[in-house]
């Protein structure tokens, strides 16, 4: 259920700049990808902290609001 799709900066490219390295490319800049490299686990653990607080927040939400569904569908069976 948890899949990470890559993203990748959004670029137009012409004829001309075949052969050119894209300057955003991390593998056209080696200190990018050492950023990229330090930078990850802290917006994994960042990411997993905002979902663990939304789950923690609407988890009672969506509780009750099964719980409400059930209600209403017994009562019209």
């Amino acid at each position: 259920m948890d899949q990470h799709v890559p993203q990748v900066p959004f670029t137009l490219e012409f004829p001309g700049d075949i052969n050119t390295p894209n300057p955003l490319s991390a593998l056209a800049e080696p200190r990018l990808t050492t950023i990229f490299t330090v930078l990850k686990p802290l917006v994994d653990n960042a990411r997993n902290n905002i979902v663990e607080h939304a789950r923690q927040r609407l988890q009672p939400k969506a509780v009750a609001l099964a719980q409400r569904v059930a209600v209403v569908a017994w009562s019209t069976s």
